[in-house]
């Protein structure tokens, strides 16, 4: 051999990543040194051989990297962190020389040592090691290798743990070397000098990392907030490929970070390809805030004020190593207060710690350790030169090569193929733009054609107006001249009125002379007779006299007596003052209501709206309608006409395979409320269970309509799958090999089926049986409703797992609804609590219940569920029949907080108790004896030992509203988890706001959550507010568009937010709305697109009360079931409606066009919505209702109106005369309401 070993290497090179160019570049220079002559594997081939000057071969040829090894005398595996999993590591890759997996580094390795050639690990760092095949590959490599060094002791560790027990080299990272020669070579560049008033700059070398993904809106957010005015942020993209087919780049990651910013503050993106460049850009900074191993050395070698974000172990070790204060360390999932703290030190230059220059000079000279391993490895690969191994074609695996060539030839082929599409694509993308922009002169051409048209109909109206002015003017001469012939006839009538009042004066003059001289007649016979009179009336008097006073004496005694009971009733009269109070207000708006009633259409009217409030206080009460049997039904036509008295908006049918029967546990279980969530949202059902006993009755009074219920012993593959297309979606709740034909049938045929495990795995033995097994392999995903549950179907790697945790229904436990009280809390004045088990009863701490009962005795706690406790309870431990399962809503809603006494191992297996989430749905206190990890659950106290619970008030000062958790935990959301909508972005949604800084965030926020596949855009208009809605807007949704109303007006407004709009279909939302799930766009778009009848559906309808005089009458709100009766069940919709709020109003924009839009003469609000929608019937359309799923509605708060004000009657009172007189022609279009 020559005196020139030569040397491989192999690592993340030419990717290209800042920090592993420093340490491939220290790596080439100490073989330099060392007399050998480098090849290094890349990744850009090409660009290396430049940069560095040595051979090299391609990272995915393995027939290139095996020719080179065949030819070398040391295989090197290059410094840095290689070996993890963060990313797929398993050992099938090894054989797959087309995976993308961290086993391909290990390939080269290998194959040097078939050829016999040395091999060195150099100053790795290795972890983390989860799995098993990772753990398995690197206690192989680093125990066959020849040389090993790592570059902290955490990686020692880890390798001792997994089974290396070979001597292990520890010494510091050669970056910390790399750095100080790169340093010292740039010294010579001139860093640019700064004029006074320059802004300082902040570097951010930061990273993608998937892990916590929180982190990087409150990396944004303190940066927002905190980062100092002056400043300027520059981010550093430290991997920068030069291929993105190969290798990606940070600048996309940055990029979006960036756009998250403050127009205050400037930032740039910098992407060197060499380190030295980067280097001399870091210089140039002022502060470092690091989220890279390599770029916190760089940083802390520069001498820089630095902080650091800290994601995983080896940037923990390396500022270990340096001494790295802890208060300049931020893990990830640091709150929000701790970014903003780093980013104030970092702004204000308050990091003043540095590196101790002895603590970097150790870490300099630790890092040659690996140089000298480097060296003694080259040194015995020379002393054993003369026996050094052939080369022999017997080493050359010739179907190998042959492999690997045709694989690189195609990953060839399929780059050039990719340009070659990309080019296409950028054509085709440029037509369309020349298309679109043809399209769009010629829709301007259309609408300035229309708006000429309008303006010839305007000028043939100004003059209908300008002939009608003259009219009046005529009209107004002529009342004129009438007028002075009135004052004429006025003045003579004067005349003769004062010569009357003259003769009435002489008349009354004689008069009085008369009567006096009939008094001097009548004076002595009157004398004796007064005297008589006088006499008499004294006596009467001084009767009188002693009558009060026996009376006097009577009723002070009375009143002595009662004092002490008025002082007794002033006691009570102080508990119950707010109650009295609250009911004369509601009495008094009741005397008003009925008072307004009166005056705008008399008795009648008064009479309707008492018989219509009557309904609803029934349709509160009442189920959902139900398809009544008739005594001519036999048991299938029963069955076909409920499972067709749905309209089937939905392509999805859902089969259930259940473990109970529908209606038991008042329908609280998992199976029955998914079925009833997919009901609302336009699915048709089919219900299966075991036995016939689980079967509701085919003449049962309430049978939901869309859901069919059947039995496994009455169904077979072909009857169930007759009644399915190929959307429907399988869940089964049923450990029973009956119901594996179905799955296996639904398996072949592509249809997605789940198996719900949140029964079964309460106990995990049930995971190793057969029968689950088989389960298992016929199905599309588990369903869970917990991660510990998810963990235990860790055998099943190739099925996935979908968590479906419990939820509650928001249309059932509805914290806008009225409910009666319960009889059962009749008498009971006191405070209550519910515990509310439905099918949780075995998971109830019966010990805790006894202890927080006796420590409570002002407490009533009422059991709600089906108990059969035989031991006895405390007295005021009350258990409710079963039959109050159906009234849950109500008795929850009148409780004082709810009590969850669980058991901690009930909590970890099944999940969080579905009373959790009634009680908070509810606004409810919510007490449990276990911790509950759920995001956006207020109102919640942790309790693990029984306590006197004291004055509830003070334990729940503020009852904070749970809008967002209801959002995030309705049954609807958990349905739309397994049955996802497919992605269409053809609806722009408009929404309002006037000074509604404090709703709409919730409004956009569950708007984006649950409705992303629908919407297109989302446009939010402003009118005029001055709360700093507005700025919410833009500075928390920047995907949304903001635009500005210099007035208030919802006809102003929502023109404005059309003409900003570009999607196929409008949809109408009010800021106080929000949102539980996706599946009422998914409706309101069924009914548009297959019934090309309806120009617009809407989820709040009103009707005209024909005794009225106002244009008053009934809305959804008050009717029973929100008037979706049978009809309109069936249909999916009902026409015969008056009209629609603007609260969900989903329309074609065609249809929109077609119109004159919002009448601005309604602003600032009243009867625009009215308007619009008959201006929809005069086209011939019908405008229809639909209680559309997953809106949710917090009333009057989109224009501010207070209908209760005299400034809004006024403003109703002018809409509703305007409103009248346009339509007057059409009264056909004034609906009243019916059932």
């Amino acid at each position: 051999m020559t005196d020139k070993p030569k040397v491989v290497v192999s690592g993340w090179y030419g990717a290209s990543n800042i920090g592993d160019e420093l340490l491939l570049g220290a790596v080439a220079a100490w073989v330099a040194d060392a007399g050998g002559e480098l090849t290094i594997i890349s990744l850009n081939p090409e660009h290396t051989a430049q940069v560095y000057g040595a051979a090299t071969v391609d990272f995915h040829n393995l027939g290139e990297i095996a020719a080179a090894l065949s030819d070398c005398d040391l295989f090197m595996m290059g410094g840095g962190g290689i070996f993890q999993d963060h990313h797929p590591f398993h050992i099938s890759a090894l054989y797959d020389a087309t995976a993308l997996d961290i086993a391909q580094y290990a390939r080269p390795f290998y194959l040097a040592r078939q050829f016999g050639v040395k091999t060195l690990i150099l100053a790795h760092g290795v972890g983390p090691l989860a799995s098993h095949d990772a753990q398995e590959i690197v206690r192989d490599v680093f125990t066959l290798a020849d040389f090993v060094s790592v570059r902290d002791e955490h990686s020692k560790e880890l390798l001792r743990r997994i089974g290396v027990t070979r001597e292990l080299l520890v010494a510091a990272d050669p970056g910390w070397f790399a750095a100080g020669e790169v340093i010292s070579a740039g010294q010579d560049r001139q860093v640019a000098i700064r004029a006074p008033g320059d802004r300082k700059k902040l570097a951010l070398i930061i990273r993608e990392w998937h892990a916590d993904r929180d982190w990087e809106d409150k990396l944004v957010a303190a940066l927002n907030s905190h980062l100092p005015t002056g400043w300027s942020c520059v981010w550093f993209a430290f991997q920068n490929a030069l291929d993105e087919s190969r290798a990606g780049s940070d600048r996309s990651f940055l990029e979006q970070l960036s756009t998250g910013l403050d127009a205050r503050i400037e930032s740039e993106i910098v992407d060197y390809v060499a380190v030295a460049d980067a280097v001399h850009a870091m210089n140039g900074c002022d502060a470092v805030l690091s989220m890279r191993l390599h770029g916190s050395i760089l940083s802390l070698a520069l001498g820089k004020p630095c902080a650091f974000l800290e994601y995983d172990d080896k940037m923990t070790q390396a500022h270990n190593m340096a001494h790295v204060p802890e208060d300049l360390r931020l893990n990830l999932k640091c709150p929000l207060s701790a970014y903003e703290l780093i980013i104030a030190k970092l702004g204000n230059l308050e990091a003043g710690w540095r590196i101790d220059a002895k603590v970097l000079q150790e870490l300099q000279n630790s890092a040659l350790a690996h140089q000298a391993m480097l060296v003694g490895a080259l040194e015995q690969v020379r002393d054993n030169g003369e026996t050094r191994r052939r080369w022999s074609s017997q080493n050359l695996d010739w179907m190998s090569v042959w492999l690997q060539d045709l694989i690189w030839q195609k990953r060839a082929i399929q780059r050039v193929s990719t340009r070659a599409h990309e080019l296409l694509r950028y054509r085709d993308m440029q037509i369309q733009e020349k298309e679109l922009q043809l399209s769009e002169s010629d829709l301007r051409f259309q609408e300035l054609q229309q708006q000429n048209v309008k303006l010839d109909h305007a000028h043939e109206l100004l003059k209908y107006r300008d002939m009608q002015i003259q009219e009046k003017e005529l009209q107004l001469a002529e009342s004129d001249l009438r007028f002075q012939e009135l004052q004429q006839q006025n003045a003579e009538l004067d005349k003769e009125v004062q010569a009357n009042k003259q003769q009435a004066v002489e008349f009354e003059r004689l008069h009085q002379e008369q009567l006096q001289r009939n008094a001097v007649l009548a004076a002595v016979p009157l004398q004796t007779q007064e005297t008589y009179d006088l006499d008499h009336e004294l006596s009467q008097i001084k009767q009188q006299f002693l009558t009060l006073k026996a009376t006097t004496v009577s009723l002070q005694q009375e009143l002595d007596a009662r004092t002490t009971q008025l002082q007794t009733v002033e006691s009570v009269k102080q508990n119950t003052g707010m109650i009295m109070s609250g009911s004369m207000r509601n009495l008094t708006r009741k005397f008003q209501r009925a008072t307004y009633l009166l005056q705008n259409g008399g008795p009648r009217a008064l009479l309707s709206a008492l018989k219509r409030r009557r309904q609803l206080l029934l349709a509160q009460q009442m189920p959902l309608p139900a398809i009544a049997p008739s005594d001519s039904m036999i048991q299938v036509d029963l069955d076909r006409a409920i499972f067709e008295g749905a309209a089937k908006l939905r392509a999805e049918e859902v089969v259930i395979f259940a473990s109970r029967a529908f209606e038991s546990l008042g329908e609280h279980h998992r199976a029955a409320q998914l079925a009833r969530a997919a009901l609302s949202a336009g699915h048709r059902v089919i219900y299966v269970t075991k036995d016939q006993k689980d079967v509701l009755s085919g003449l049962a009074p309430q049978r939901p309509a869309g859901l069919l219920q059947m039995t496994l012993s009455d169904l077979s593959v072909t009857k169930l799958f007759s009644l399915l297309s190929e959307h429907s979606v399988l869940l089964n709740f049923l450990l029973d090999p009956a119901v594996l034909p179905y799955l296996q049938y639904a398996q072949s045929r592509g249809l997605k089926s789940y198996l719900d495990t949140s029964a079964c795995l309460t106990d995990p033995r049930v995971v190793s049986t057969p029968l689950f097994e088989m389960l298992a392999s016929k199905i599309s995903a588990f369903c869970v409703n917990s991660t510990k549950a998810a963990g235990y179907l860790g055998a099943f790697n190739n099925v996935p797992v979908l968590c479906v945790a419990t939820a509650a229904s928001h249309t059932y436990f509805d914290i806008y609804q009225n409910y009666q009280i319960p009889q059962q809390y009749q008498g009971d004045c006191g405070v209550k609590a519910i515990i509310f088990a439905a099918g949780e009863e075995a998971s109830v701490d019966w010990l805790y219940v006894e202890r927080i009962a006796g420590l409570n005795p002002q407490v009533t706690f009422y059991l709600l569920g089906l108990f059969n406790r035989s031991e006895k309870l405390p007295g005021n431990v009350v258990v409710l029949p079963k039959e109050c399962l159906n009234i849950a809503n109500a008795i929850i809603a009148h409780s004082d907080f709810l009590l969850s006494p669980f058991l901690k191992s009930a909590v970890g297996n099944a999940g969080i108790p579905q009373g959790v989430y009634a009680g908070a749905f509810l606004n409810k206190p919510v007490i449990s004896s276990q911790a509950i990890d759920i995001p956006q659950l207020n109102n919640f106290l942790h309790l693990p030992d029984a306590e006197a619970l004291g004055d509830l008030n003070e334990r729940f000062p503020v009852v904070l509203k749970n809008d967002l958790f209801v959002s995030e935990n309705s049954w609807l959301a958990r349905l739309e988890a397994l049955v996802p909508a497919l992605p269409r972005n053809d609806v722009s949604v408009v929404i309002l706001i006037h000074n509604n800084a404090g709703i709409i965030a919730r409004c956009l926020e569950t708007l984006l959550i649950h409705c992303g596949p629908y919407v297109k855009e989302v446009i939010v208009v402003d009118n005029a507010s001055s709360d700093g809605g507005a700025e919410i807007v833009e500075q928390q949704f920047r995907g949304v568009k903001l635009v500005r109303n210099p007035e208030n007006g919802c006809s102003s407004g929502r023109n404005l937010g059309v003409t900003h709009s570009s999607g196929k279909y409008i949809a109408f939302f009010d800021s106080d709305q929000w949102f539980t799930g996706a599946s009422g766009f998914a409706e309101a778009l069924s009914i548009l697109e297959t019934r090309a009848n309806v120009g617009v559906i809407g989820w709040n309808a009103g009707w005209f009360d024909a005794t009225r005089t106002d244009l008053g009458g009934m809305i959804a709100d008050y009717c029973p079931n929100r008037a979706m009766n049978p009809a309109a069940i069936r249909d999916g919709y009902r026409s015969d409606i008056g009209f629609l709020g603007t609260s969900g109003f989903f329309m074609r924009r065609s249809v929109f066009d077609a119109i004159e839009g919002f009448d601005t003469y309604y602003d600032p609000t009243c009867f625009e919505d009215t308007d619009l929608c008959f201006q929809i019937r005069a086209l011939g359309m019908e405008v229809s209702f639909r209680d559309l799923s997953g809106i949710r509605h917090q009333p009057h708060q989109t224009t501010g109106a207070d209908s209760g004000s005299d400034k809004y009657k006024m403003l109703f009172l002018r809409n509703s005369t305007y409103f009248k007189e346009k339509w007057k022609h059409q009264p056909e279009f004034f609906v009243d309401y019916s059932v």
